[in-house]
C-alpha cells in the first residue's frame, strides 16, 4: 500500500508561463467548439497536445504546442492529461494585455489548475478526462494539396457568406475553386488568382479533387486560422478537408471538416 508522500512524488507538478496572447489562440478552438468549452490538455515532457472537437463531431481541430512556444515549461513526473474548463480561463484573462504574461500550474493530485498574470490569481478546479469529447486522430490520406495564404481563405468566406447554403471546394491540376450555391443563387471564386495568388502554389495533386460542405460549418472553421499565415488544405473526393497551419511560431494546428452528406 502506498503512502500519501508516494502518491504526491508520482504525481505530475506541471507550471509553465506564456504570453497571454498566445495563450488566447491555444484556448480558442476548445472554447468554441466543444459544446461545454471543455478540453483535454495532454502534457508531456516537449510538448502539449490538444485535440477538439464539435458537439456534432463534424468540425475538429488539433493543436501541438512545442515546449519552445514557452517562456518556461516545466513538467516533474510523467506525461499526464488534465480537463481545462477553456472559456472561464479566457474570461479570467480577457482584462488581460495580449503581450502580458501568464503562469500557470497544473496539480493532478489535487486536481488544480492555478493562473496567476499580474495582479490575477485564479484557481480552477480540474475536468475529468474521461468527460471531454476528443477528435480522434487523423489518418486519411489525400490526392490533392494545396498551399495558401490564410486571408484567402478568409475573404472568400466573407465573399460567399450572402449565399451560404453548400459550399464546393474543387481542386484540378490548374485550377482551385470554392463555390456556393443555394436554391437559386451561386457564386464562385478562383483561389489561385485572388489577392494573395503569388503565395498560391499546387504541392501536390495526384488526381482532381471535390467535395461539399457546410457553409456554416466551413465558416466556423475558417475563423479558427490565424489571420497572416500561410496554411495547407488537403483534399480527396468527398472526404474531410484538412486544413494545416501555424498558430504561431512552435505551435501548430490541423483543423478538419467533415464533408456534407
Amino acid at each position: 500500500m502506498s503512502t500519501d508522500e508516494e502518491k504526491s512524488e508520482s504525481t505530475p507538478l506541471f507550471s509553465a508561463n506564456i504570453q497571454i496572447g498566445k495563450l488566447r489562440q491555444i484556448l480558442a478552438p476548445p472554447a468554441l467548439l466543444d459544446p461545454n468549452s471543455d478540453a483535454v490538455f495532454r502534457i508531456s515532457p516537449n510538448k502539449i497536445i490538444i485535440r477538439s472537437v464539435d458537439g456534432a463531431q463534424v468540425i475538429m481541430a488539433h493543436q501541438t504546442i512545442s515546449k519552445e512556444a514557452f517562456e518556461t515549461y516545466e513538467l516533474d513526473g510523467d506525461a499526464f492529461t488534465f480537463g481545462v474548463q477553456c472559456d472561464i480561463l479566457r474570461e479570467i484573462l480577457s482584462s488581460r494585455s495580449s503581450s502580458s504574461y501568464a503562469q500557470f500550474e497544473i496539480d493532478q493530485n489535487k486536481g488544480i489548475f492555478t493562473v496567476t498574470s499580474g495582479d490575477v490569481f485564479s484557481e480552477l478546479g480540474g475536468i475529468s478526462s474521461a468527460a471531454i469529447s476528443e477528435a480522434p486522430d487523423s489518418e486519411h490520406e489525400y490526392t490533392t494539396k494545396i498551399k495558401l495564404h490564410s486571408k484567402s481563405l478568409h475573404n472568400t468566406a466573407d465573399t460567399l457568406e450572402v449565399i451560404g447554403g453548400t459550399v464546393k471546394i474543387k481542386i484540378q491540376s490548374d485550377v482551385a475553386k470554392v463555390s456556393a450555391a443555394d436554391d437559386t443563387n451561386k457564386a464562385e471564386i478562383n483561389l489561385a488568382k485572388g489577392e494573395h495568388s503569388d503565395q498560391f502554389e499546387f504541392m501536390e495533386i495526384q488526381s482532381s479533387a471535390s467535395a461539399k460542405y457546410e457553409y456554416a460549418l466551413l465558416e466556423k472553421l475558417v475563423r479558427l486560422l490565424p489571420d497572416d499565415r500561410s496554411v495547407k488544405l488537403s483534399l480527396k473526393d468527398d472526404y474531410p478537408v484538412s486544413i494545416q497551419a501555424e498558430i504561431f511560431e512552435d505551435a501548430n494546428a490541423e483543423f478538419i471538416l467533415a464533408p456534407k452528406t
